[in-house]
Parts: C-alpha cells; structure tokens; sequence
C-alpha cells in the first residue's frame, strides 16, 4: 500500500512538472537544403540554412557554395550567421571570414521615420 501510494505520488509529480516545463525549453529548429541547376549550368549553386528559434532568440547560420564550373572556381563558400534578440531589440551579424561582429538594432531609433524611396528605387507593381 506505501509503496504503490508512492510511486503515485512520484507519476504525477513527474506528469505536473514536465507538463509546466516543456513549453518553457521548447526549441524549433528548421534546416533547409536548396539546390539550383542555373540556367544551362552557369549560376548552379548549393545553399544549407539552419534555423533555430528558443523564445524571443533566433539564430540563422547559412552556407552557400557555387558548384558550376566557372564560378566555383572563382568562388568559395560563403558562409554568415546572424542571432536576433527580439526582447534586447538587437541583432548581431558575424562574419565569419573577417571573425568579426555587427551589432544594431531591430527597430529604428525613436523619432526616426523609415527612408523614403524614389519611384525608380521601389519598382513599380502593375496589375
């Protein structure tokens, strides 16, 4: 009887606190593999994107590469990670090759309006 009544006591302790903590911790991480042809082979490229989102972090590191003939050879793999902290309205973007940092903000400073564009500089969408 003592022994089932604590073993009872231990499932639902178990079931109270890993039902309250889980969406605390709860990660999503989204990887995305994109491959290109180009057109008739100039352009073909390969690009890997790994996404991981926890709350209000985000952190995206992608790697690019040409595979063509051409371009592969003229060109190496790029690569840029960049972590937003929504709740510190910031957002960092390293660079990987300089193994250096950018840090700004998301949202602009208060009072500043957002830049006006020419008519040339939107495009034009016609229906």
């Amino acid at each position: 009887m003592q022994f089932t009544r604590r073993v009872l006591i231990f499932s639902v302790t178990i079931l109270f606190v890993s039902a309250f903590w889980s969406p605390l911790f709860a990660d999503v991480t989204v990887e995305r593999d994109i491959k290109s042809g180009g057109l008739m082979g100039m352009g073909a490229s390969e690009s890997h994107q790994k996404e991981s989102i926890q709350g209000a972090k985000k952190y995206v590191d992608s790697k690019m590469k040409f595979t063509g003939k051409f371009l592969s050879k003229m060109s190496g793999e790029k690569k840029s990670s960049t972590i937003y902290r929504v709740n510190e309205d910031l957002i960092w973007e390293i660079d990987h090759k300089k193994k250096t940092y950018t840090e700004r903000p998301i949202s602009l400073p208060e009072g500043e309006e957002p830049p006006e564009y020419s008519e040339s500089e939107r495009g034009s969408v016609e229906d």
